[in-house]
């Protein structure tokens, strides 16, 4: 695996959208409480999604994203 830049992440169903850095790392501000499905998307990579559940207050660091055809 390595870190992909401009990959775009985006929370499914709403305007919550972001890409990621020359390190592959990105972040989404002020997203509410509750559970959410997060998409990443390359043209040339691929796609994943995953379901991470958010606690009002706190950070979630959800991982590595798989990117796959």
């Amino acid at each position: 695996m390595r870190p992909v830049a401009n990959v775009t992440v985006y929370i499914d169903r709403t305007n919550y959208l972001t890409t990621t850095d020359a390190e592959g790392n990105y972040e989404i501000k002020d997203l509410p409480p509750g559970k959410w499905t997060i998409k990443a998307k390359s043209d040339e990579l691929g796609s994943d999604e995953f379901t991470a559940t958010l606690t009002a207050g706190e950070s979630e660091d959800i991982g590595t994203l798989t990117l796959k055809k």
